[in-house]
């Protein structure tokens, strides 16, 4: 029993250091969002353009325009992931710092990043946050694969003399594509999200006036004309089909190749073999394949081992929560000090985030009861789940936010049915695909052996669920739960507040809160319900989602399981 127990409080202390360090970050974001919002936004008095001036050519234009500020937001991502891991990576003492905020900005919503990026230009805040919903994971996952290289590969790098440079770009980076191309395409649901939002959203009383898919929807909102409205969402679908079978499935195709294991194996999409035939592909891939090996080889660095490093440098918990509560209360004084903030703004603040969560924590349940047993059944049945994936994919994949202003339009009519009805609906329309996606992963990597054994043993019923597929799928299913609820968490700006014809409708909660400072420009307030919202979220994860997610894994994940996920 002893040691069982110093065990458990080993487990506590290192999950109340966590929790501090993640607070203490968190603290200093906010303290960052304090000092920001003492800026004021520029204001324009740009109005919006008539939504029939919006003909097809120009309509064309801004399928180009939204196309091409994600593709340049993906690039900005991939550059900014790789110097952050890097730097990370190959730095003792930023290595915990860095991580410790990139964990915190993963679970920070991406929206309130909108009104700041204001002051760089319209055109550079719609690039910017789109790449920023990309950037934090994509930066985890490439920090997780460069300081998980095989030892024997980086034995065969000393061996062969190269230089700290050329391993970090011979053998490092090529073995940490795969992480990175899979990160990428885990974010870009969020990533199309954000575009979308971003071209759509009112800050300060301006109106859209840049070109996209989502300017226009806003217009047609605006304008009261459902029918545009409808054929935009149509559209959007086909830009998102044409964009992931053009460029993410040969992309993770591609990366397939620098894989270790079997997965290189897998056979290439058709649009991967129309690239490769074409020449100016050719031409262009063997130019940039040139230009990196001479980047590559360059005879930078020192030719020593790399010296073993730790996740985080060594803070006694007693001074990283006296730090902690130092920075807490630097925040907390940032927020009461600022002239245009009272005492009053924490408490509403405080109280409407409980209603965003209870919210959030409904619709997470009730994906759950959805889509579990479809995803068990999926999961039983590979060869309908191969047919229906290209489906799930598109879905998972669309931004439902473009259709949020259809929830304006019905509460048009009945006011009264959004504030009891809608911001759930919205809210379930866009985080429901992860708890699927993490269901049909778990059935995957489910011992066939088990189920088999079940089989042969007449197990059924909810006997079967209990005590065969329930304890194997615990902690894909909690591991859904968390991403989904940072989904909720980031739709709640755009589902609790929904505008048609001029009128703003809502429902309570931080998310409304929010949406209605941006409207206003109000960026003290705004400062103070992202900071709330980034608090809420870091507390969520840390005191429910990851203590039920060590429980679960010490009580039902075996190690036969763990060896598979």
């Amino acid at each position: 029993m002893a040691p069982l127990l110093a065990a458990s409080g080993s487990i506590l202390r290192k999950s109340a250091r966590s929790l501090s360090f993640s607070l203490a970050c968190a603290a200093a974001f906010m303290v960052v969002l304090a000092v920001a919002s003492r800026c004021h936004l520029p204001q324009t008095s740009e109005a919006p353009q008539p939504l029939a001036d919006f003909g097809w050519e120009t309509l064309f234009f801004g399928v180009l325009a939204t196309v091409a500020r994600l593709f340049g937001a993906t690039l900005l991502a991939l550059v900014m992931a790789f110097l952050i891991a890097v730097t990370a990576v190959k730095t003792q003492f930023a290595q915990g710092i860095l991580r410790s905020f990139v964990n915190v900005l993963r679970e920070t919503p991406v929206l309130g990043f909108l009104p700041f990026l204001k002051f760089l230009g319209t055109e550079i805040s719609v690039v910017g946050l789109t790449a920023a919903a990309l950037v934090w994971n994509m930066s985890h996952a490439l920090m997780k694969a460069l300081e998980n290289v095989p030892t024997d590969l980086e034995e065969a790098a000393r061996g062969l003399g190269l230089t700290s440079w050329q391993r970090l770009w011979r053998l490092e980076a090529p073995f940490a594509i795969p992480a990175l191309v899979a990160a990428l395409a885990a974010s870009m649901p969020t990533a199309w999200m954000a575009l979308i939002a971003a071209e759509m959203l009112s800050i300060a009383g301006s109106a859209p006036v840049t070109p996209g898919v989502g300017a226009y929807a806003a217009v047609a909102a605006l304008h009261n004309n459902v029918v545009a409205l409808v054929g935009l969402a149509a559209i959007m679908a086909l830009i998102v089909a044409v964009y992931d079978l053009a460029l993410m499935r040969p992309w993770q195709s591609w990366s397939m190749r620098y894989r270790l294991d079997s997965g290189s194996d897998v056979s290439d999409p058709w649009m991967l073999s129309i690239w490769r035939r074409s020449q100016s592909v050719k031409w262009l891939g063997e130019k940039i394949r040139r230009g990196l090996a001479w980047i590559g080889g360059m005879p930078f660095g020192a030719r020593r081992p790399r010296l073993l490093r730790k996740s985080f440098f060594f803070v006694p918990y007693s001074v990283g929560s006296a730090i902690s509560v130092g920075i807490c209360m630097a925040a907390l004084l940032a927020f009461v000090g600022h002239q245009e903030l009272r005492l009053i703004d924490l408490a509403v603040v405080t109280e409407l985030g409980l209603l965003t969560a209870y919210r959030v924590l409904l619709v997470v349940l009730f994906s759950c009861l959805i889509w579990l047993p479809i995803g068990v059944w999926l999961g039983l049945r590979s060869e309908t789940a191969q047919r229906f994936q290209p489906l799930m994919r598109l879905l998972a994949l669309y931004p439902v936010n473009i259709v949020f202003p259809l929830a304006g339009w019905a509460a048009w009519h009945d006011s009264r049915l959004f504030a009891s009805l809608w911001p759930e609906i919205l809210i379930f329309l866009g985080a429901q695909w992860a708890v699927l996606a993490h269901i049909l992963k778990g059935m995957r990597a489910f011992p066939d052996d088990l189920l088999q054994a079940a089989r042969n043993m007449n197990v059924s019923g909810m006997l079967w669920w209990r005590r065969v597929l329930l304890p194997g799928l615990a902690p894909h299913i909690l591991t859904g739960f968390m991403a989904s609820s940072t989904v909720a968490w980031n739709i709640a700006i755009l589902a609790e507040m929904v505008t048609w014809y001029g009128d703003a409708f809502f429902a309570p909660g931080l998310g409304q809160y929010i949406a209605q400072k941006m409207w206003s420009g109000d960026l003290p307030h705004i400062a103070l319900g992202i900071a709330a919202l980034c608090l809420y979220m870091v507390m969520m994860k840390r005191l429910l989602w990851q203590p039920l997610y060590g429980q679960i894994e010490r009580r039902f994940n075996s190690p036969a399981l763990r060896s598979r996920d």
